[in-house]
């Protein structure tokens, strides 16, 4: 699971930083920040950091396996490349 999370999170980065109108750099940030989102994702909802960073390994139990982890990542990995790439055209 730890694999395909990571899949998850950095697929919309990767299709959208095809287009020549999205910065490398927010592509990167957003992959980043989808793991990330995870993690805030575990923290929001089981009050700890250690059951965040629980999400991105644990493969059983009542962690595993989690649709909020799946759907998290490429939402808050898409969302953050198209912001940065906005910011960044506007320097």
């Amino acid at each position: 699971l730890a694999a395909d999370l990571l899949a998850a999170a950095t697929v919309v980065p990767v299709f959208l930083g095809l287009s020549p109108r999205i910065d490398r750099r927010a592509a990167l940030a957003g992959a980043v920040a989808g793991l990330v989102g995870v993690v805030a994702l575990g923290v929001v909802r089981d009050g700890s950091v250690a059951e965040g960073l629980r999400l991105l390994v644990v493969q059983t139990g009542p962690a595993g396996l989690d649709l909020g982890a799946f759907v998290t990542a490429p939402v808050v990995a898409g969302v953050v490349t198209m912001v940065g790439s906005w910011w960044a055209g506007r320097r």
